[in-house]
């Protein structure tokens, strides 16, 4: 990052900590909770679309990390915070075990190996052990993290403002670690993975060994997200993890962009808010999603981040002639 990007990055970073402070709207914490939540997602999501794959068992993770969370802070008792690990971690070793498996495959066999799985969790989740799971009608009552007591200074969480921090210094750590990833030996290996996979091969990368790490990192981000929407929505179903909701942050990506980390956050915040403006819509919102995304893959492919970006070096370079 150069120093315009750090200066604009930090600018927005305290802008989004001020907010809160400023605007006192439930409603607006509540949006901006869910687009925090949905970046995170999304941003797992591109991890995977790096390699030049796309999981449609991404919601399916989400729904594990949730699940989890909620189990380990209700029957166990466990503290938000221990179990918000705990689930993350699990997450990660469920994508272990299931992308051993999903990445032998590519392209379209990889579509249909992750939608299987994505299904095949969700229905054990609506029809496996109801008085654990909750069935169809999921589980009830999660509740909020507890309170910190830093010295004089107690920080509840248990409000919409205090959600808000928690999702946000969460979508600012996964924003790091991408980031970190990106710029490292093993975000360039994934890149070349992702523009040609065959040349990967031949020039020694062990494809299937950088997919799969790829794959954990992805899902176990998935779970991370789902532990913050659990403990948001203090309610979870089968429901919320359907592949409707995988088709949904799939969309943030591919509006905002894949290329660059801001992408799937300007994706997660443009769709999210028109989202509200079309609720009034029912069934004809899935219709403004599928012509929004048929407009930007017609005419600008890499995304509006993409696009924006690329204008803004063709002017610079138009201005050094």
């Amino acid at each position: 990052m150069n120093k315009t990007q750090i200066a604009a990055a930090s600018v927005i970073t305290a802008i989004l900590f001020g907010l809160p402070f400023g605007v006192k709207s439930q409603y607006f914490m509540t949006v901006a909770i869910f687009i925090f939540i949905y970046s995170i997602l999304s941003l797992g999501l591109r991890a995977m679309m790096k390699v030049g794959e796309v999981s449609f068992a991404h919601a399916a993770f989400m729904g594990i990390g949730a699940y989890i969370s909620a189990l380990l802070t209700m029957k166990l008792q466990l503290s938000f915070w221990v179990a918000w690990g705990l689930a993350s971690l699990a997450t990660g070793v469920f994508a272990l075990f299931l992308g051993s498996l999903a990445v032998r495959t590519k392209g379209v066999h990889f579509f249909i190996v992750t939608l299987a799985m994505g299904e095949t969790i969700r229905l054990i989740a609506m029809n496996w052990n109801a008085r654990l799971l909750g069935g169809p009608n999921g589980i009830y009552g999660i509740p909020p993290p507890p309170p910190i007591d830093v010295g004089f200074l107690t920080m509840r969480f248990d409000s919409r403002m205090g959600m808000y921090m928690i999702a946000l210094v969460a979508l600012l750590i996964v924003v790091a670690i991408m980031w970190r990833v990106d710029k490292s030996r093993i975000g360039r290996i994934w890149d070349v993975i992702g523009q040609d996979e065959k040349l990967a091969a031949v020039i020694g990368i062990n494809v299937y060994r950088h997919k799969l790490a790829s794959f954990i990192l992805s899902s176990s981000v998935a779970g991370l997200g789902g532990v913050l929407f659990a403990h948001t929505m203090t309610y979870i179903s089968p429901y919320d993890f359907s592949f409707f909701v995988a088709v949904q942050l799939l969309m943030y990506v591919i509006f905002g962009g894949a290329e660059m980390l801001a992408g799937p956050m300007v994706g997660a915040a443009t769709l999210v808010v028109l989202a509200e403006f079309l609720r009034k819509a029912g069934h004809y919102e899935l219709i403004f999603y599928g012509l929004i995304l048929i407009i930007v893959l017609r005419f600008i492919p890499e995304g509006v981040v993409g696009y924006l970006s690329k204008k803004r070096f063709m002017f610079a370079r138009s201005e050094e002639r």
